[in-house]
């Protein structure tokens, strides 16, 4: 239940898996079923429940992950999301269903800390001073990264001037219209990538004398995007999965960039993107199932491989995406966060946190994306 490409990354972690003679991985089969909708993807755990599968990974889109994982959790089935963020999926405990990324509240929590943290002292402003809008697509992934934002902008007292979500497929200036009216001056947007040119379009066409873009993920990290922006395309941070490549890869732990390695070699020799954050994040997702919960599960029942995952325990730095893995009661990866990365000529680098940065931010306005 994932796109053609991350179902190849997750086809790369079963080779891996093989190749480290994961207990029980032998049996292991992989069966693709397409899901786009939220009634398509319903059917799809049906056809894979009746395929005899006992464990579903997924699902990119937040809309087909809520449902395969309600689908999924009725069927007593484990559901392992890889992509989707959606912070309903993991909002209330539930046997069998974890998220190996990061949620869209973490989504939402980081642009609003890069602004407090280094964009205000950057200015040598106080953050609540800043008049900031957020501006997000009503879709589930929009909904509830923004939700993230408005949470952690309102708990360190930020002055949000605007909130207003923008139908899918629609133009954004009325929203950024509103934006110049109330003299937004750090802008804060969620949504896929048509939402994501259209909004950027309404802030150029407008002239709007912005301090600060961050655009949350899904369609802010896509070449399609920085096509579409042209050269301002460096001018907006982005917050989403980074790519290892965007990472200081020398926090890797050893065996982290050793399989980092292995990864660029097979994704490069079957023709696949060597340096994708999304096929970085299902290649190490799905490692990690065979691995972490599979190979240990004494038996494929729900309850053997809910155990299994709950004991998964991997330290900042252990996966070749940055973050560890330890799941939190209900299922989320506590220990995973996102990057906020901005475009140095061309390709996009981590500049916060601390953690993940590959340059600071006074580092890369100096090589004159600022």
């Amino acid at each position: 239940m994932l796109g053609a490409q991350l179902a190849r990354a997750c086809g790369l972690a079963l080779q891996v898996a093989r190749e480290h003679d994961v207990a029980g991985v032998e049996r292991v089969r992989l069966i693709e079923a397409d899901a786009s909708d939220s009634s398509s993807a319903r059917a799809a755990v049906a056809s894979l429940a009746a395929d005899g599968c006992r464990a579903i990974v997924g699902s990119e889109l937040s809309d087909v992950a809520l449902a395969a994982a309600d689908a999924a959790h009725a069927a007593g089935l484990l559901f392992w999301e890889l992509e989707a963020i959606a912070d309903e999926l993991t909002a209330e405990a539930r046997r069998g269903i974890f998220r190996f990324n990061c949620d869209a509240s973490s989504f939402g929590a980081t642009p609003v800390d890069f602004v407090a943290e280094l964009v205000a002292p950057a200015l040598g402003r106080d953050p609540r001073s800043l008049r900031v809008g957020i501006v997000h697509e009503d879709t589930a992934y929009g909904r509830s990264t923004a939700g993230g934002m408005r949470r952690r902008a309102t708990a360190l007292a930020l002055d949000v001037r605007v909130a207003q979500a923008v139908a899918p497929g629609a133009d954004a200036t009325p929203a950024i219209a509103r934006c110049a009216r109330e003299r937004v001056e750090v802008l804060l947007s969620s949504g896929y990538s048509d939402h994501a040119i259209a909004t950027h379009r309404a802030v150029r066409d407008m002239n709007v004398p912005l301090l600060a873009f961050v655009g949350a993920g899904a369609g802010y990290n896509t070449e399609r995007f920085a096509d579409a922006a042209g050269p301002d395309a460096a001018s907006v941070y982005v917050t989403g999965n980074a790519p290892a490549a965007a990472l200081d890869e020398g926090r890797l732990a050893p065996a982290a960039r050793e399989l980092l390695a292995r990864y660029r070699t097979l994704a490069a020799a079957a023709g696949m993107p060597s340096r994708d954050a999304d096929l970085e994040l299902a290649f190490q997702g799905t490692l990690l199932l065979l691995e972490g919960v599979i190979g240990q599960a004494p038996d494929p029942s729900l309850d053997a491989l809910d155990a299994a995952s709950r004991a998964i325990d991997v330290a900042e730095g252990g996966t070749i995406d940055g973050f560890g893995v330890r799941f939190d009661e209900r299922g989320q990866n506590a220990r995973a966060r996102p990057a906020l990365m901005r475009r140095v000529a061309g390709e996009l680098r981590a500049v916060f946190p601390a953690a993940f940065a590959s340059a600071s931010l006074a580092a890369a306005e100096a090589q004159g994306v600022g």
